[in-house]
């Protein structure tokens, strides 16, 4: 293999467009020698980043809506419906012995409690009818 290299650079063939640098010294194939490196500084925020991270409406907005659940477990399908359901027990088990304002509140997180459960088998049904086709 040496003889290629010294063909290539009695042609010129090592000259290419952009003129290279004498190839006799090839270099290896190995990776450089181990030492130890500082750790990069992670202490700064690009200023790509601090430029798209301006606030506006859509990130407001994201932000407002954003759920902070402290029990992932609700998000299963059947776990919501089982707390919800419970919980308008536990509402309707208190409106029995509610009185003034304390009651019309406990009124309205029933009826908000049956509309909700209206609109998720109204989901069901409608999802139900797009599968059948």
């Amino acid at each position: 293999m040496a003889g290629i290299g010294q063909l290539g650079n009695a042609y010129g063939l090592n000259l290419g467009f952009i003129p290279m640098e004498d190839q006799s010294g090839m270099r290896s194939d190995s990776l450089p020698a181990q030492r130890k490196m500082s750790p990069p500084d992670l202490g700064f925020q690009p200023q790509v980043a601090l430029l798209l991270e301006q606030p506006n409406a859509e990130s407001a907005l994201e932000q407002w809506t954003r759920l902070e659940l402290d029990d992932p477990s609700l998000l299963e399908p059947g776990e919501f419906e089982d707390v919800l359901s419970q919980a308008l027990k536990t509402v309707k088990l208190a409106l029995r012995s509610a009185a003034g304002e304390q009651a019309n509140a406990l009124k309205r997180m029933d009826r908000l409690g049956i509309e909700v459960l209206e609109m998720r088998d109204m989901c069901d049904a409608m999802r139900r009818a797009l599968y059948a086709g």
